[in-house]
């Protein structure tokens, strides 16, 4: 049997196409937090530090300095960053990440590393597949 290439095997003998490899890339750096406090839980406090500072600053934008500010801030910090804190900060680090525009590694990882293929499109498969 003929081995094939890594990039045409994909990780893990996963196939698919190009978006169900994004999905599955941009789950996995969304539990990338949790991950991170379970094996240094010191992390846990940093990010809700971030949070805090977070949700602080975007309250602060809207409503000015004044005690509704501080009123609403308090309500938000205790419900994202303490009750709720896994949810938030998964949303919050996939939400740093896109703002950083490293969308396209996530697309990127997930066709070269995981081996996905982007989708047929128009029953082409590939550029050169496509009428001229």
């Amino acid at each position: 049997m003929a081995r094939t290439p890594m990039n045409q095997r994909g990780l893990f003998f996963l196939q698919g196409t190009l978006i169900e490899g994004t999905i599955l890339v941009i789950i996995i750096v969304m539990l990338l937090p949790t991950i991170i406090t379970l094996f240094i839980p010191q992390f846990d406090w940093i990010f809700k530090l971030v949070l805090i500072f977070s949700i602080y600053s975007f309250v602060r934008g809207f409503l000015g300095d004044s005690s509704l500010t501080l009123l609403l801030s308090g309500i938000l910090i205790y419900f994202m960053a303490f009750k709720y804190a896994e949810i938030f900060t998964s949303l919050w680090f996939i939400s740093v990440i896109l703002g950083f525009g490293l969308s396209n590694l996530l697309v990127l990882a997930a066709k070269d590393v995981l081996g996905f293929q982007k989708p047929v499109v128009l029953g082409f498969s590939h550029e050169r597949d496509r009428p001229h």
